[in-house]
């Protein structure tokens, strides 16, 4: 799962080692982790965050007329 940091959190994806995700990265993590931080709002999916670029995007574009 691919997700972007809304805070600095640490992290372990493999269960062992822990891991320093960074705020505003981008970071393609296991499933189960990904889950945690989208639950505890540390972080948010990448593909919603596209989403909310485009739709950004779109309504900043100047119209055709």
């Amino acid at each position: 799962m691919k997700v972007r940091m809304v805070s600095t959190q640490k992290g372990s994806p493999n269960g062992i080692a822990i891991k320093l995700y960074t705020k505003g990265k981008v970071y393609d993590v296991p499933d189960e982790l990904g889950k945690v931080f989208l639950q505890e709002s540390w972080a948010e999916k990448l593909r919603d965050v596209e989403k909310k670029t485009v739709k950004k995007a779109l309504k900043a574009a100047p119209e055709n007329k």
